[in-house]
């Protein structure tokens, strides 16, 4: 009966050594759902560090030479524009894998894991529509630009480059 009660004792042990590591192995695979995001993170955080760097030229570039030099705000809006569609191919990308995940934690019963996902899901739906709108923003700045250079090329044609500004002051 003692071997009897030591062996209940052995397996009651091991049982709660295989909770334990139970509970280490959600733990452990929580903690990667974050160090997931935080590489999605530092990615996008690399695209908005060349969006800066870009938006900062073309801000150097009109305070340099004024909002005339049509040919290197297009070129500096082009790459913008680039940066700015790799970096929503990228938000899309893990948008589609944290719901994939986060529907796949649900049909697991994950509850935990589902609630990690669904809030990282959201939060990418958050950056991908504000990074739309910043798109779209830079578009439309790529646009005016353009419309400029035409105006502008116009204006010297019609007035003999000397511009239709001048030649109204002078008559």
């Amino acid at each position: 009966m003692e071997d009897l009660q030591n062996d209940l004792d052995e397996l009651m042990q091991q049982m709660e050594d295989v909770e334990g590591l139970i509970d280490s192995i959600d733990e452990a695979y929580l903690d990667t759902i974050d160090d997931i995001m935080d590489q999605f993170d530092k990615q996008i955080e690399d695209y908005e560090l060349i969006g800066d760097l870009i938006e900062h030229d073309i801000d150097l570039l009109s305070l340099l030479y004024g909002d005339r030099n049509y040919d290197a705000m297009d070129r500096y809006y082009t790459t913008l524009q680039n940066n700015n569609l790799k970096q929503l191919d990228s938000l899309r990308q893990q948008r589609d894998f944290w719901k994939e995940q986060w529907d796949a934690a649900v049909a697991r019963g994950d509850s935990e894991a589902a609630k990690k996902f669904e809030e990282h899901y959201k939060e990418t739906i958050n950056n991908l529509n504000s990074l739309i709108e910043e798109s779209a923003q830079n578009l439309q700045d790529k646009y005016l630009n353009a419309i400029d250079s035409i105006f502008d090329a116009l204006d010297k044609k019609i007035s003999n480059g000397l511009g239709t500004d001048y030649l109204s002051t002078s008559w």
